[in-house]
């Protein structure tokens, strides 16, 4: 086993939360389920930030592939028209 964060050095918190968004192609609403990784120092600022989502289930609600989802994140219409 590895660790990768010890909470000696900072607290983590852990949140979940889902972002919606509305694509500007075809006006779809996407619901993206989010976990936020924060590392917390003793000052109570964050000294590092996380997130992690499942770009599979994006993917599937926006009917496109993985290249699709990027290009529509990065506003590329012409990828994903």
């Amino acid at each position: 086993m590895r660790f990768t964060r010890s909470p000696r050095t900072a607290v983590p918190c852990f949140t979940e939360r889902t972002n919606y968004v509305i694509l500007r192609a075809g006006d779809r609403r996407v619901a993206s389920r989010v976990c936020a990784v924060f590392e917390v120092a003793e000052t109570g600022l964050i000294i590092a930030w996380r997130e992690y989502w499942d770009t599979a289930d994006i993917s599937r609600q926006m009917s496109v592939d993985v290249a699709g989802v990027l290009a529509a994140a990065v506003g590329d219409e012409q990828a994903i028209a």
